[in-house]
């Protein structure tokens, strides 16, 4: 299911609306449309295979190079920006700066997505990138990466322990 924002312009009653929806709802493939006379917009969902299967691939593709505080920030700042455009908002400085936020977070976003497509269906079958953070960490996890040692864990755990210490040598 696909949402998309639309300007519509020239209604000045609830009568207009309703005209305006109907309208929407019947063209081939809208599942549902919804139209705000205040901000003179309209939103329709809407069935895209096409893009629902290159969603489907960004989003692997964002899995793969993304760190998960980038991925949670990003959706995030995604869902600020849709709300302040659905809104009309659109002038709004904040919109540059999500803008330039999500800009940002797909430089690395690049590579190679397998896709089985099945009636009514994708399925992803492989993922690669020269961005990967997959293959950045060796392929390994944990200790066996290498990229700490034991007696980092035990110093990293007394610093995660540090401010429960302190709150009770105060009691």
């Amino acid at each position: 299911m696909t949402n998309m924002t639309l300007t519509v312009q020239g209604m000045s009653c609830a009568s207009c609306v309703g005209r305006v929806e109907r309208a929407l709802n019947a063209i081939p493939g809208v599942d549902s449309a919804s139209v705000n006379l205040a901000n003179e917009s309209a939103r329709v969902a809407f069935e895209a295979p096409a893009a629902e299967i290159v969603l489907t691939a960004h989003r692997e593709l964002e899995k793969l190079t993304l760190s998960g505080a980038q991925q949670r920030l990003k959706d995030q700042v995604a869902a600020v920006y849709g709300e302040l455009v659905h809104v009309g908002q659109h002038l709004d400085p904040a919109c540059r700066d999500a803008e330039a936020l999500l800009e940002r977070s797909q430089a690395r976003v690049s590579g190679v997505v397998n896709l089985l497509l099945r009636p009514g269906q994708v399925f992803v079958e492989g993922v690669a990138s020269p961005h990967s953070l997959m293959a950045a960490s060796r392929g390994a996890y944990g200790e066996a990466a290498g990229e700490w040692t034991a007696a980092d864990a035990v110093g990293y755990s007394r610093l995660l322990s540090l401010p429960g210490m302190l709150y009770t040598r105060a009691a």
